[in-house]
């Protein structure tokens, strides 16, 4: 009575919900509580993502949580086997 036969396969790993990487989860993400690298500065980063408006994502930032602050890192979308994932350009 009742139940769920079916089972789901996947293989994809388990995939970072902030920068989409493959080698940890979000709570063990780089970018979190990342140090904002403007001089003098103490913030943290914060990540933001902009929306298009479809709906779709189109791209990722870290900005410094201070408000004047004009610390900005963009991130680098690169092609992956299981989509995109996002790292800090230089």
């Amino acid at each position: 009575m009742g139940g769920c036969d079916i089972m789901v396969i996947t293989h994809e790993k388990d995939q970072c919900q902030l920068c989409r990487q493959f080698d940890h989860l979000a709570e063990r993400c780089p970018l979190l509580y990342a140090k904002c690298k403007q001089r003098g500065c103490s913030g943290i980063m914060l990540l933001y993502t902009a929306i298009d408006d479809n709906g779709h994502e189109q791209s990722k930032f870290l900005k410094c949580q201070i408000d004047p602050c004009p610390g900005v890192v963009y991130m680098e979308p690169e092609k992956g086997p299981f989509g995109y994932s996002y790292t800090m350009k230089e």
